[in-house]
């Protein structure tokens, strides 16, 4: 029974997705949170090229420097 309550506790906590929902939680006001296209080509090259198959659950991002308005 306790094991059944430690996976159905990591499921719900998976699906969830925990804290990662919060993305402009902790990021200073000059900078902005965006997708990581090229970490993520990387890793569908190296998935493609061994046969294995990625389903992205959340993007991976980077933190850029926003460009000040009328640049």
């Amino acid at each position: 029974m306790k094991r059944a309550l430690v996976v159905v506790a990591a499921l719900l906590a998976v699906l969830s997705g925990g804290c990662a929902n919060l993305p402009s939680f902790g990021i200073a006001a000059d900078r902005m949170e965006v997708v990581d296209y090229r970490k993520m080509a990387v890793i569908e090259d190296y998935a493609k090229r061994t046969g294995m198959t990625v389903i992205w659950l959340r993007q991976p991002t980077k933190l850029v420097d926003k460009v000040p308005a009328g640049s």
